[in-house]
């Protein structure tokens, strides 16, 4: 497979850090890059993946494949951060659906007891003859 130079996002996602991290180090020379005209004619950052590579064991202590493409890096930060506010919010109307649920199971405890209660009085009262007279 031919090699293929790596963009600054590119680099950041498969370390698994910022991109700011990966050009700080490039601005301060501890990575090398050349500059090459990208999309829109801006100026981009190219970084040989050996080199990449190579660094990123020398400055993280990691082993990184240089030559895995982006889409196989997996997700990105940002979904990751959006599918943990997802999974939050679920997580908080499950906490409030259980709440709600408990109060509910406490309050049809409640009820039962209270109508087990009112059933032993109407004994008593039947009993006590009290019950025909009210009725």
């Amino acid at each position: 497979m031919a090699e293929t130079t790596l963009r600054i996002s590119q680099a950041a996602q498969l370390l698994g850090v910022h991109p700011n991290t990966v050009r700080t180090a490039i601005k301060s020379g501890e990575l090398k890059a050349t500059l090459r005209p990208g999309e829109w004619g801006r100026p981009q950052y190219a970084i040989n993946p050996a080199v990449f590579k190579v660094w990123a064991h020398e400055r993280f202590g990691r082993e990184v494949d240089a030559d895995q493409k982006p889409s196989e890096v997996g997700e990105s930060e940002r979904q990751l951060y959006e599918r943990l506010v997802k999974q939050t919010e679920e997580l908080a109307r499950y906490r409030a659906i259980e709440s709600v649920t408990g109060e509910w199971n406490d309050l049809h405890q409640e009820v039962d007891r209270l109508r087990e209660e009112n059933h032993e009085l109407q004994l008593q009262l039947a009993r006590r003859g009290i019950i025909r007279r009210l009725f």
